[in-house]
C-alpha cells in the first residue's frame, strides 16, 4: 500500500471534522476552488514547508497552511471563518499516517469576487506535520 501524502492528510482533517462538515457540505480542494461551485466551501495550500533540523531527517516538517474560506454572502463567510478558527487553532490529531498540529497565524480581510458572485477570506496557520 502507497503511503499518504501531506495534502491527502491535510484534506481527511478538513473533510472529517464535523463542525466544519455541517458547513461545507463536503467541498473540500486543494489549492484552488472552482468557478461554478456550491457553496460554502474551502481550499487549502501550504507554503514553505521545512524540515526540523532537531528532528529525525524526514520525520517533522513546519510551515504554513493557508485555508481559503467561499461563500455565498458575508454571514456565511463569518461563520465558516469562526468555526474554522474554533475547530483548527491549538488542534493536533492524527491523520492518515502523519501527526497534525495547528495554531493560528494571521487572516485577510474579506473580499468579494463578482465573477463567482460570492465572498472569500483567507487563513493562515502555522503547520508542524510528523510523519508516524
Amino acid at each position: 500500500m502507497e503511503e499518504a501524502k501531506i495534502g491527502e492528510a491535510l484534506y481527511d482533517l478538513l473533510s472529517k471534522q464535523i463542525d466544519l462538515e455541517t458547513l461545507h457540505e463536503g467541498r473540500v480542494t486543494p489549492v484552488t476552488f472552482g468557478q461554478g461551485e456550491n457553496f460554502s466551501a474551502l481550499y487549502y495550500n501550504t507554503k514553505g514547508l521545512k524540515r526540523l533540523a532537531c528532528r529525525t531527517p524526514d520525520g517533522t516538517k513546519q510551515g504554513l497552511l493557508e485555508i481559503g474560506l467561499v461563500a455565498k454572502n458575508s454571514i456565511e463567510l463569518e461563520t465558516l471563518a469562526d468555526t474554522v478558527n474554533d475547530v483548527l487553532d491549538g488542534y493536533e490529531g492524527n491523520h492518515l499516517g502523519y501527526q497534525i498540529s495547528l495554531e493560528i497565524n494571521d487572516d485577510d480581510f474579506d473580499e468579494t469576487d463578482p465573477d463567482l458572485e460570492a465572498f472569500y477570506k483567507r487563513l493562515f496557520f502555522d503547520l508542524t506535520v510528523t510523519k508516524l
